[in-house]
Order: C-alpha cells, then structure tokens, then sequence
C-alpha cells in the first residue's frame, strides 16, 4: 500500500455538552455550515 501525504483540515465540534433545536440552529452552533466545511477544505487546497 502506498500512502501520499495530504494536507487535512479538521471541521467538528469543540468538546462540550450538546443541544436540542433545528438543524439550521445546530449547524451554526456548532460551525458546521457549508461556508465553514468550504473555508477548510480551500485551507487544504492552499497548503497543497
């Protein structure tokens, strides 16, 4: 198997307890939106 190093950029939550509401609500609460996945993933591109 041949591995090829990449860069990678972590989109998750912080540590902490989680919360009840609507999916819009917990993806902003937790920076999970598309705007924040599209802002790592060009992080990933840039150190490419």
């Amino acid at each position: 198997m041949k591995t090829v190093p990449v860069p990678v950029e972590t989109v998750g939550t912080d540590d902490r307890f989680g919360q009840v509401g609507t999916e819009d609500f917990l993806r902003r609460e937790y920076a999970l939106t598309a705007e924040r996945i599209a802002e790592a993933a060009k992080k990933a591109i840039e150190r490419k």
